[in-house]
């Protein structure tokens, strides 16, 4: 008993430091292997994604191409931006941080939500159908409108479904509906190459086959939770989720623009044909936001079930080793393009320039998706606003000017510019925010590297256990 009581007092005397530096080490710890376990699905994501790429160019060419990615901008861009309004992170933030909602009521609220909120599009759309389709249907054909809009409810399930699992830690449920829509696709688009069925709406079927099957996987996740029946408790849920993520969902539909405005403005000025050029080379480009992407999923959660001492000792760690880590994957990725695209893809040679001068920009952005997590897992989503609105504004008026005049080259230029802006104002609001040094945001310190390889042998250990 004397040993127990000596150990305890020796527990309670020590350093109050020590005591948060083991908790930050141990989350440093948990974020690193959760994050592992994401990337590693991110890098399977990342390979489906460039054969996807490569396959749907090799079947359509780039008319064609361009006509798939404007079907995926209308469902899985603009439809999941604007009619989620922020419900998925709200679930996280009240589930980890704040816990006012039992998990049947948020898997209740987030069904229902994504599910009305998902055939709004459809709704609005049709009694103004006679009037919109003099807009709408001047690049698409009316029949693959419907099909991209008729997507959304099942793809909005889908993303808010996600959220529910990182808030219950079910990285592996996260991860498969992360990937499944892109597996489902590689192996459509096999069928179809094998098969020699160069048919466009072949393609644009087999993608809208793809949103259909994780959204069936989503619902019995959702029902799992006990989220199947709609009751009181959902629909605070649902208000309070409102309250909450129209902050998030303010930032993010900003954001969302901030990033897709120049493939607006080109399909606006420039023919289909230059359309699928320029999506090619951004589809290629932003396979690099894999890695931010998997840690800044990771890292929400975390932040949101934890003080906000741990996320000032995580946040610039982890920004700066995803920053480095990208620029690394760039330089490889850029070789291999400028390699493979005039061999394999030769109508496609134009992209590559675009490639070139999109890098410093999707660089850049790394940046800000791993602070946008922060940002939302403090429970300060409106942060997330004011730095992509600016670069919004300010793109958007270049575009127009230099767009119409520089073809897809001077987009390029536009969107980089817009990228390292958007950047640079996130970082910035982050350090004033938080008071910590922007180096220690951007530059590797020689700790990284310890850490890196303390992580490293870890993993190794773990493995050969």
């Amino acid at each position: 008993m004397a040993t127990s009581l000596e150990a305890r007092q020796v527990c309670s005397n020590r350093p109050a430091v020590q005591v948060l530096n083991g908790s930050s080490q141990e989350m440093q710890s948990t974020l690193f292997r959760q994050s592992a376990s994401v990337f590693l699905a991110q890098t399977m994501l990342l390979l489906c994604g460039v054969l996807n790429n490569f396959l749907v160019a090799y079947l359509v060419g780039p008319e064609g191409r361009g006509l798939v990615y404007l079907l995926q901008v209308i469902a899985g861009g603009v439809g999941l931006t604007l009619m989620n309004f922020g419900v998925g992170p709200a679930s996280v933030f009240y589930l980890g941080r704040e816990g006012r909602h039992s998990l049947s009521e948020v898997a209740a609220g987030l069904l229902w939500a994504s599910l009305l909120l998902g055939v709004l599009p459809m709704a609005i759309l049709g009694p103004l159908w006679p009037w919109a389709a003099t807009f709408s249907t001047t690049k698409i054909a009316a029949r693959y409108l419907w099909l991209a809009l008729a997507m959304i409810p099942s793809i909005n399930l889908t993303f808010n479904a996600g959220f529910l699992c990182l808030a219950q830690k079910r990285i592996g449920a996260y991860n498969w509906l992360r990937i499944s829509p892109s597996v489902v696709f590689s192996v459509s688009l096999l069928v179809l190459l094998f098969s020699r069925s160069h048919k466009v709406w072949l393609v644009a079927l087999a993608w809208a086959a793809t949103t259909v099957i994780p959204g069936l996987f989503a619902l019995d996740i959702v029902r799992s939770a006990g989220g199947m029946r709609w009751f009181g408790g959902a629909a605070r849920f649902v208000r309070s989720a409102f309250r909450f993520g129209w902050q998030s969902h303010l930032g993010a539909v900003t954001q969302y623009f901030q990033h897709r405005s120049d493939i607006l403005l080109v399909s606006y000025f420039l023919p289909l044909g230059n359309l699928g050029l320029y999506a090619f080379a951004v589809s290629v480009a932003e396979l690099l936001w894999y890695v931010p992407q998997a840690v800044g999923t990771v890292l929400m959660p975390h932040l949101a079930g934890n003080p906000e001492e741990e996320a000032g000792r995580i946040t610039p760690l982890v920004c700066r080793a995803t920053l480095a880590l990208t620029v690394l994957l760039s330089v490889g990725l850029v070789v291999a393009s400028t390699w493979l695209i005039p061999w394999i893809l030769p109508a496609f040679r134009s992209s590559v320039r675009v490639l070139w001068i999109l890098l410093p920009g999707i660089i850049a952005a790394s940046i800000f998706k791993v602070l946008a997590s922060d940002f939302n897992g403090r429970g300060k989503p409106i942060e997330t606003f004011y730095p992509a609105a600016i670069a919004l504004g300010v793109g958007f008026v270049c575009g127009i000017v230099v767009i119409p005049r520089f073809g897809i080259n001077g987009a390029a230029v536009v969107t980089t510019c817009g990228y390292v802006l958007n950047a640079s104002l996130y970082v910035r609001a982050y350090s004033r925010m938080t008071a910590v040094p922007i180096a220690d945001l951007l530059l590797l310190q020689p700790k990284d590297i310890a850490l890196a390889s303390s992580f490293r042998q870890a993993w190794a250990a773990r493995a050969g256990n």
